[in-house]
């Protein structure tokens, strides 16, 4: 998954663990968000917790059947590695939109506008895309907090609005300062 490993002789072993994160990953929708070798690298490892399942229900402990798929990746066991080259090279590659190659462009110009101290021009670059419908819908509020942190030293008053903007959009992003009160309790 991602850069655990530096080439194709090094290995690794990843555990993924809390709720919010594993449900994440079993996701049928997670498709649009991984490229499609991490989602098999997802696919391989759901079926391999499966498989350690199977082997508790069959009468093995739990800390052994986990060390047990651990063991096989760390000591590169013939059969698991045949079966995720062989898993892995039918990984067929699909096309990069226009879409997404466009948000990420702006991304990168926003973002070494930004490093310059050109916080209106970072902000711009964002817009325009959002102007033109290159931002995924699901996305918006996360930009909109990408350009008030754009702003933040440029604007508060705008950076606020943007924030707030972003919050509405996306409740799990942050609320502005302005918008936060602080109440004092005495016990």
């Amino acid at each position: 998954m991602g850069r655990s490993v530096r080439g194709e002789k090094d290995y690794s072993v990843i555990i993924i663990i809390g709720g919010d994160l594993t449900r994440l990953l079993r996701e049928k929708n997670r498709a649009n968000i991984c490229l499609p070798q991490m989602d098999t690298q997802i696919e391989i490892g759901l079926e391999i917790a499966e498989m350690a399942t199977e082997e508790i229900k069959d009468g093995k402990s739990v800390i052994n059947a986990f060390n047990g798929l651990i063991q096989q990746g760390l000591e590169q066991d013939n059969d698991w590695k045949a079966f995720y080259i062989q898993e892995m090279e039918a990984v067929k590659n699909s096309p990069t939109s226009d879409r997404i190659l466009k948000t990420y462009v702006a991304e990168l110009y926003a973002e070494k506008a930004f490093s310059k101290r050109q916080y209106q021009d970072a902000v711009n670059f964002l817009q325009t895309s959002l102007d033109k419908n290159e931002i995924d819908r699901a996305d918006v509020g996360w930009y909109l907090q990408d350009m008030a942190r754009y702003q933040y030293r440029a604007n508060r008053t705008e950076s606020d609005r943007l924030q707030l903007a972003a919050h509405t959009a996306n409740r799990l992003l942050l609320l502005p300062a302005s918008s936060v009160t602080i109440a004092n309790f005495l016990l």
